[in-house]
């Protein structure tokens, strides 16, 4: 396999669900070109499917030490920043805007961070710098993260639907359970008022012949 093929490999095995497997081609990759920031960028995604953050937030910081401008592998590792801590976010993104300000989209990052850790006037004061500076620039960086928080609700809003089909068959198993039973019974009284009148009469005689033996 050539080596510009692997990470297609790998991208192509995460897409079809074997996170695990592309895992191999994603490694062989950075070993044979160790200074290809989106292939760590890629693994790191995919470690971060496997909720291995650590590995996860190991492979974005390597993917950025190498393409500090890549705007994407950015807003994904402040998003899981974000998720597991909203204050490191905020150190983590302060400090790169400071030693990276060529990336464009590290101030409207910073903004949403603002936000959310309830600083408003901060973040409005910020956003209208990213604004004048590039207007462009500032929109869509608001979309991709829009866009990225979204993509979190919809994965959220599976995992629930998941659980509630799974509550759901689970109360229909147990609805069918107890249908089966009362049906057993409702067969079993039907048999028995189906018995003639002198069988049940005999039946009745024998028994009290035996109980006055």
């Amino acid at each position: 396999v050539q080596t510009c093929a692997l990470p297609i490999l790998g991208i192509v095995e995460d897409l079809e669900g074997n996170t695990k497997e592309a895992l191999t081609f994603l490694h062989k990759a950075a070993e044979l070109d160790p200074e290809n920031a989106g292939v760590y960028h890629v693994l790191a995604g995919a470690y971060e499917k496997l909720n291995d953050f650590d590995q996860a937030e190991e492979f974005y910081r390597l993917s950025l030490a190498l393409d500090a401008l890549d705007e994407d592998c950015l807003t994904d590792f402040l998003q899981l920043l974000m998720d597991t801590s909203i204050l490191e976010a905020y150190q983590f993104i302060t400090a790169f805007k400071e030693q990276n300000d060529q990336n464009k989209i590290a101030g409207i990052l910073e903004v949403n961070v603002l936000w959310l850790m309830g600083r408003k006037r901060e973040a409005i004061s910020l956003f209208q710098i990213c604004v004048e500076e590039d207007k462009e620039k500032a929109k869509e960086g608001m979309q991709k993260l829009r866009l990225k928080r979204t993509k979190e609700e919809i994965k959220e809003q599976e995992s629930v639907k998941d659980i509630e089909q799974h509550q759901v068959k689970e109360a229909d198993d147990k609805s069918v359970k107890v249908e089966d039973k009362v049906n057993e019974e409702n067969v079993q009284n039907e048999t028995e008022s189906n018995i003639p009148e002198e069988i049940i009469e005999t039946k009745s005689k024998k028994s009290k012949k035996r109980h006055n033996k």
